[in-house]
Parts: structure tokens; sequence; C-alpha cells
């Protein structure tokens, strides 16, 4: 099943009476109860079905004229293509532990959430977590849900306690020590290495690829898809043309 299909649940609402060893948990129509195996990216389209109350609270899509109006669900879909693939499969597992805390708290699992229910969620991740990135992590990703918000109110993950509680993880979590940099001195080592006299073309295309790599400060898949077709050979400078590239969402080179 595509990940951007939506969830087929069923449409009634239903409320779980806690069992003598747990808590009372609320369970939303569009979510099955600990909604941990499912997909969020599948969920959210049902989340946000017109019949719901984050629909129906705003009277903006009503005023629409069916004859112009959108499918909502296939608008939600599209939206949810926002974010690159890595990026969305990483949120979406955040996603998931707050959908499970949020039917662990009986709490229906709709934005926007009250401030407070936020921040005692990332107080909790603040609290388990061994690093700074977890907290961040977490974050972006609960910001993200919320973007699909009809609200015209600003996203509760912009208040300044949640900043005042990234602001302590930065200080407080260990923050990973980087890689040092390659520098001028491992490029050349890697010239003399592999671009002798009698180094083979497939080691004048390692030579090469580092080299260019440094040179134009270019990520590993910007380098890979870099053709011969893109290079321009100048009396004075080289001349690359990128045609995909992390900062290039829109293929323009």
């Amino acid at each position: 099943m595509s990940s951007h299909n939506m969830l087929q649940v069923p449409a009634a609402a239903t409320v779980a009476t806690a069992q003598a060893t747990g808590p009372r948990t609320a369970e939303s129509p569009c979510l099955p109860p600990r909604t941990g195996a499912a997909s969020i990216i599948q969920a959210v389209p049902q989340l946000l079905d017109p019949g719901q109350e984050l629909f129906v609270s705003d009277h903006g899509w009503r005023c629409i004229p069916v004859s112009v109006k959108p499918d909502l669900g296939e608008l939600i879909s599209t939206l949810l293509k926002s974010k690159a693939s890595s990026t969305e499969k990483r949120y979406k597992r955040e996603i998931l532990k707050f959908i499970d805390y949020c039917n662990f708290s009986g709490v229906r699992p709709v934005p926007p959430f009250p401030v407070t229910f936020l921040v005692a969620y990332l107080f909790k991740v603040y609290k388990r977590s061994s690093s700074y990135a977890s907290l961040v992590m977490t974050h972006a990703a609960l910001k993200w849900f919320h973007s699909f918000s009809l609200s015209s109110g600003a996203n509760p993950l912009d208040n300044s306690i949640c900043h005042n509680l990234l602001e302590a993880a930065r200080r407080d979590k260990p923050v990973s020590v980087k890689k040092a940099p390659i520098s001028a001195e491992i490029i050349k080592s890697i010239i003399d290495k592999f671009a002798g006299p009698s180094a083979s073309l497939k080691d004048v295309r390692v030579a090469c690829i580092c080299s260019l790599g440094y040179a134009g400060f270019f990520r590993y898949d910007e380098l890979s898809n870099i053709a011969p077709e893109h290079l321009g050979f100048f009396p004075d400078h080289l001349r690359v043309f990128v045609p995909r590239a992390k900062n290039n969402i829109y293929r323009e080179g």
C-alpha cells in the first residue's frame, strides 16, 4: 500500500473503557487504538477529513463553490509530499510516538493541541532522551503535524516555552561531536595516490570526484548525479551544472 493512501477505518467514533490495570483511553474515529503499527502518513488524510472538527470549525471550505472546491483528501495527500521522503519517514516515527501518548492520555490525536499538552510531551522526551537532537527532531515533527491544521492561529510549537525547552536541552544534553572536515592536505594525498603516472582510469576517477567534491562543497548525492555533459571547461575555470541538490528542490540546477 502506498504511503500516501488513506487509512481505511470505521467512521463512527468510539471510546474505550480502561482496563483495571490501565488508564482510560480516548480513541480517534480515524485511528485504531494504540496506533503504533499504523502509518501517520496514511492516517492524516482521515484525521483531516471534511467531516472532522478541524474542517467543521473552519468555515472557509464551506464558502468555496462546489464547482471549484478541490477534493480535500487528494489535497491533503499531496501536501504530505512537502517533505523529502527521508525526512517524512523520521517525522512519521516521531508523530506515531506522540499519537500513542495521546491515546494513552485520553486525548484525541487531532491537531491543534493545547500548548500545555505539547510541553508536557516535549518535557517527557527531554527527560528520557540522551541527546539534544532527539528533542529537536520531536519538536520539528510535531510542528509539521500541526501545519496540516486549518486553524488560523499560530502554530503552538512556536510558543516561547517550547523554544525555551529546546534551548535548555541544547545547553544540558550532550551534542554529538562532528568529524573533522576534510582538509586540502587530505585531498592532495588522495591525488598523489590515485592520479600518478601509472594510474588507471578508475583511479583517476576517484581522484577527480574527491577533488571536485572538495572544491565545490558538493554532497555525495550531488556528485553522483553529475554527468560529463554537466561539466564545462574554460581557460580560467570549470563550470559545473548540478542537476539535483538538496537546496534545489525544483530541479533548476
